[in-house]
């Protein structure tokens, strides 16, 4: 199993599906918290649609579970609901997650891979 290139799949397979407002939400909120995506009973055509890829991609079991976690976090990463509506992080704003949730050495880490190693690049991207 690939996780970091599998859902790298799943993220552009959202970009470009036709439910792709519908999946992100659906992500952002994710299940009840006494479920889980495994134990989730949602048969809406969002979610329908991310069972299919992830099951096509060979993950089951536990490791179906793991997936949508790691999609959700990726999605949660790059977007917020504001006013019901689709928000997509800035690259400050994502740090400013990064640095709260694992501390100033990872948003540092996250701020350098991001720009490829450059120091100047980073101060022009982050500020």
């Amino acid at each position: 199993m690939n996780w970091e290139g599998d859902c790298k799949k799943a993220l552009n397979f959202i970009e470009e599906h036709e439910l792709r407002d519908k999946i992100i939400t659906m992500y952002i909120h994710g299940p009840p918290e006494d479920k889980g995506f495994s134990w989730w009973q949602n048969d809406t055509p969002e979610y329908s649609a991310m069972h299919g890829f992830i099951l096509a991609m060979d993950y089951d079991s536990s490791a179906y579970a793991v997936m949508h976690r790691k999609i959700q976090e990726s999605i949660r990463d790059m977007y917020h609901l504001t006013g019901g509506k689709i928000v997509r992080l800035s690259d400050n704003q994502k740090v400013i997650r990064i640095w709260g949730k694992d501390g100033v050495e990872t948003a540092v880490m996250h701020m350098v891979k991001e720009a490829g190693g450059d120091y100047g690049k980073m101060r022009s991207m982050f500020g």
